[in-house]
């Protein structure tokens, strides 16, 4: 989870604090829609969400828990 929070930091610009960042870790990878909100909330951002933002947040999740559930099938 550390390589997403550092990956969505690093081309977003979405940097959470370090608590922030303690607690979206323990997040369960398997609801992209779920996680994007959590992550927007743990931004501090209030609904409605800019759906671009939101667009390239949610782009980033999908393919990194896509990665993860494809490396968990081939192991």
């Amino acid at each position: 989870m550390k390589t997403l929070l550092d990956e969505l930091c690093i081309k977003l610009g979405c940097c959470l604090d370090p608590e922030e960042q303690v607690r979206m870790r323990r997040m369960p990878a398997d609801d992209v829609d779920s996680f994007v909100k959590a992550f927007h909330v743990a931004e501090h951002l209030l609904e409605p969400y800019d759906e671009e933002h939101w667009r390239n947040v949610r782009y980033v999740v999908a393919r990194h828990f896509a990665l993860m559930r494809q490396t968990a099938t081939s192991e």
